[in-house]
């Protein structure tokens, strides 16, 4: 059987990286790719549905996607913050943290409520409502998205508060590799949740917007 290092000097690869990657940061990987291929095939659809389309003059984005944005990234950046906290073990830090990452997804989720509210509203031509069919179809999906990051990021806070009582079972918390590989992971999925939108509004505005 060949060593990594044999086929590293083949493919100019190192398999042995990708060895010792956790099984979960391997599935997590893939699920990225596909979700990627996912929102890469709905965009080629979307642009090419545009060249047939005649926008309104006065059509504009909803305000509230740029709101969310905003939200977002800076939910982001609590992101690196956490993982140190955690290794410093610092809960009281984590639970602040966790929270303001919270509000700040659900507050980005009402955002996009409220600009499909707007979008809804607006009376447009058959042409034109296909071409927000597409608008509604990318944001609902990375909706569902951001609503599952949200589910696994409580997941996560629930189980570090309940840790916090007892002194051992606190001490094992914080002693336990794995719940820091599920900080990585949930940290991983809310970058690609943040990339993914930011691309999506950037498209939308320079084609729509």
């Amino acid at each position: 059987m060949k060593n990594p290092q044999t086929r590293q000097k083949k493919t100019g690869y190192d398999f042995s990286k990708t060895e010792k990657s956790h099984p979960y940061k391997i599935s997590l990987l893939l699920i990225l790719a596909a979700s990627t291929l996912l929102f890469l095939c709905i965009t080629i659809l979307y642009l090419a549905t545009l060249t047939n389309v005649t926008i309104p003059a006065d059509f504009k984005l909803p305000h509230s996607f740029s709101l969310g944005i905003i939200l977002l990234l800076t939910s982001s950046f609590s992101l690196h913050r956490l993982k140190s906290a955690f290794k410093n073990d610092n809960y009281s830090l984590m639970k602040w943290l966790f929270t303001f990452i919270l509000f700040s997804g659900l507050s980005f989720l009402m955002c996009q409520f409220s600009g499909w509210k707007q979008l809804i509203a607006i009376r447009s031509d058959l042409s034109f409502g296909m071409l927000l069919s597409f608008v509604f179809l990318l944001s609902g999906i990375h909706f569902l998205y951001t609503l599952s990051g949200l589910i696994y990021f409580l997941v996560l806070f629930l189980r570090a508060r309940s840790h916090q009582e007892d002194p051992v079972k606190r001490l094992i918390y914080f002693s336990n590799k794995n719940q820091l590989i599920h900080l990585e992971l949930a940290s991983d999925y809310w970058f690609f949740i943040n990339l993914s939108w930011v691309s999506i509004f950037i498209i939308l505005l320079f084609t729509i917007g």
